[in-house]
């Protein structure tokens, strides 16, 4: 196995260079800046044993005795939210370290940044959503998601104590994320899908990430607000109400690991290594939560209670089978770019899904 110098996952902004390409489109302008944190991480605990392989699975049980091509494998993380966690969770607990990978983690303020970080080769993997990829190859650039988050928060859209329901809504306002960012796409598009009188009947206010939302609500700037986890509990436990959440729609733009697609063919040595050990701290979070409890605690300045609530509470979350991009949500993240005026022409879900490692739902 090759020998690397492993260190813990470093919090930083990536030195980003000038980009030619136009991809505001595909930020989701999060505001949140990583923690300053820069403690080193407690001895790693002895990781989980992968479950048993079935047919049709990347193999990954085998995984240890591969060796990566590249020394450090760079990652992405476009929002400090609990769906994106799983490599920081897997470099705290040692999982990349038993594998043999050493792993960088950069943390950054939105979509649009993270995306030109990887275009830009400042980073390898990109922790985000498919908008990304889809906005990405859009403009040229071969960019895929290898691989589907498995966990979820999803999104789910909170009001005014004086607001029951979504019929009420009519006329008022909404916090999201600016225009073009996912939240903001989903926001529209649940408006058109569930209301008689669709977006066009509300005014979205972009204001930034998701902290940002719930402040706007809670100040009463807006509303009601698009809100995703842990920001749901803070919402309920205020006396908020949930008006509408994204289980009610026929599908959501998916979150996906992405990479440019001739990283992922001349490195599949070191992909298949870094989905083990997501697999891993996707697996540590149902067998070991009050480990991963520590990792949110620490990376993403969770009480503890609010870490218990991510991990045992958490209605809003949805499990997929490891690595499932289901095509449909592929599809509907091409339309709603189109229907925005973001992306000039459609795309085949196979120009932005490379399938090395999964298979598409």
């Amino acid at each position: 196995m090759m020998q690397t110098t492993r260190r813990p996952a470093r919090w930083a902004a990536a030195a980003l260079l000038a980009l030619a390409l136009a991809l505001s489109a595909c930020g989701n302008g999060d505001s949140t800046s990583a923690p300053d944190d820069e403690s080193e991480p407690s001895e790693p605990a002895e990781p989980a044993e992968p479950a048993e392989g079935e047919e049709g699975e990347t193999g990954a049980s085998d995984a240890a005795s591969l060796e990566p091509e590249v020394a450090t494998l760079r990652v992405g993380i476009t929002s400090p939210t609990p769906d994106l966690m799983p490599p920081v969770i897997a470099t705290d607990l040692g999982f990349f370290d038993e594998l043999g990978l050493d792993i960088e983690v950069f943390q950054f303020t939105g979509g649009g940044e993270a995306t030109r970080a990887l275009l830009t080769g400042d980073v390898d993997v990109l922790a985000g959503n498919l908008l990304q990829a889809v906005a990405g190859t859009g403009t040229g650039a071969d960019m895929v998601g290898f691989y589907g988050i498995n966990y979820t928060t999803g999104q789910s859209w909170w009001a005014q104590p004086e607001i029951t329901s979504l019929e009420q809504l009519e006329g008022g306002s909404v916090a999201t994320n600016p225009a073009g960012s996912m939240p903001y796409l989903v926001t529209g598009y649940m408006l058109d899908t569930l209301t008689d009188f669709g977006v066009e009947g509300v005014e979205l206010i972009g204001v930034g990430g998701p902290g940002a939302r719930y402040d706007a609500l809670e100040v009463g700037q807006v509303d009601a607000a698009n809100l995703v986890v842990p920001d749901v509990f803070t919402a309920e436990e205020a006396g908020y109400n949930r008006i509408a959440g994204a289980e009610e729609l026929p599908g959501s733009p998916p979150n996906a690991y992405m990479a440019m697609r001739e990283f992922v063919d001349a490195n599949p040595n070191t992909i298949e290594l870094f989905v083990q050990g997501v697999e891993w701290a996707n697996d540590a979070w149902h067998e070991r939560p009050e480990e991963v409890a520590g990792v949110l605690m620490d990376r993403l300045g969770y009480t503890d209670e609010l870490a218990d609530l991510v991990l045992t509470g958490d209605v809003e979350a949805e499990w997929f089978d490891r690595g499932e991009i289901l095509r449909s949500d592929a599809e509907l993240t091409v339309d709603l770019l189109l229907e925005a005026g973001d992306l000039e022409q459609t795309l085949e879900v196979e120009q932005f899904v490379h399938d090395r490692y999964i298979e598409l739902g």
